[in-house]
């Protein structure tokens, strides 16, 4: 049985990683090839450069993250993990 921690968990391929320049600065602007949404990752969140760090490197491998949203239909990147 699905746990609600668990529906806010969605496994990606990064497609690309970049700075958000005009709408917040300070946050890093995620896509994935599996959704045509925009997530972001902002610069507050205390595990920030780890996370970053994860998503660029899936991104160059072409590998999947685990990642974990702010809420269910959300756009903010709370936590990352390897998808494996």
């Amino acid at each position: 049985m699905a746990t609600p921690q668990d529906s806010l968990q969605r496994v990606f391929t990064v497609a690309k990683v970049y700075p958000e320049k005009y709408s917040d600065p300070g946050s890093v602007q995620v896509t994935f090839y599996e959704s045509a949404r925009f997530y972001k990752i902002e610069k507050s969140n205390p595990k920030f450069k780890e996370y970053l760090s994860l998503l660029k490197d899936a991104n160059k491998k072409r590998k999947a993250v685990r990642v974990t949203l702010n809420s269910r239909e959300g756009n903010i990147i709370m936590r990352v993990a390897s998808g494996e």
